[in-house]
């Protein structure tokens, strides 16, 4: 009988982790998606490797999907404005390397995240770089150099 009442014990403390912490942060419990993108480059376009782009506007936009940050390397002049839009069906939280510290600028990071289909707007007139990820899903990740 105490065994049974062990079990249902760490059961209810897994239920209640879960509810509590599990929801509200977007973990995932969906399929991956494998099929290919809509739009695949034509035969002989050059793919970059990694998405950089220099703004010299006064606004970058970065598109957040279930892929990640795109772009994923951001380079800018201080005083430009970064806005990231969540395309994604579950929320995420752009914040400043080390997970889960976010120490590296901690200005940067978007407490308490972006829900589906909000945005987050980032500038600063400090030039710096610095590596960032998504608090949520720590494995997207991004790196932004800001320039005088």
């Amino acid at each position: 009988m105490k065994t049974i009442w062990i079990i249902v014990a760490v059961l209810v403390v897994l239920g209640l982790g879960w509810y509590f912490y599990g929801q509200p942060l977007g973990i995932r419990y969906e399929k991956p998606n494998n099929s290919p993108p809509a739009e695949l480059p034509l035969a002989g376009t050059p793919t970059p490797t990694t998405a950089s782009n220099q703004e010299t506007s006064a606004k970058f936009d970065v598109l957040i999907t279930s892929a990640g940050f795109s772009p994923s390397v951001i380079n800018i002049k201080k005083g430009t404005t970064i806005v990231f839009t969540n395309n994604d069906t579950v929320a995420h939280w752009p914040a400043s390397n080390p997970h889960p510290a976010h120490t590296d600028f901690p200005a940067f990071n978007s407490k308490p995240g972006i829900p589906t289909g909000g945005t987050y707007s980032f500038t600063t007139d400090t030039a710096v770089s610095f590596g960032f990820h998504d608090h949520l899903n720590p494995t997207l990740k991004g790196q932004i150099n800001i320039t005088d």
